[in-house]
């Protein structure tokens, strides 16, 4: 597979662009990364929603089952201001912030059994 292409330092992946989630009720989850978590709202289509999330997107898509650890790991700049607004919201909190070797970590789980990880990076800390 491939061939002779002159300028392999051209072809380089710069990051994540979109990142997706497997939900159940399409309308719940995107109430909760909308109001739980303070993501907004870019498009929606019936079987999927685009919230912005720094500078990528994450999706919100329709499916027949949700849950488990999708390695979703999102980032703030204050995890205990995070933890502050958790703690009055309707969410399950499946680990409060500590040290990880990435910096400072929190496990949150929404409607439909899907692991979030915080981080409040290493640079933050």
């Amino acid at each position: 597979m491939g061939g002779d292409y002159d300028h392999p330092e051209a072809v380089r992946i710069s990051g994540i662009a979109m990142v997706s989630i497997p939900v159940t009720d399409l309308e719940r989850a995107t109430e909760f990364y909308e109001e739980v978590l303070n993501l907004t709202v870019l498009d929606r289509e019936a079987d999927w929603t685009i919230l912005a999330c720094g500078l990528q997107r994450l999706v919100l898509k329709r499916s027949d089952r949700g849950g488990g650890d999708q390695g979703l790991y999102l980032s703030t700049p204050s995890i205990y201001d995070v933890q502050k607004r958790l703690a009055d919201m309707p969410v399950e909190i499946l680990q409060p912030p500590m040290r990880g070797k990435d910096g400072l970590v929190s496990v949150i789980m929404d409607d439909d059994g899907n692991i979030i990880h915080i981080i409040e990076t290493i640079q933050n800390v």
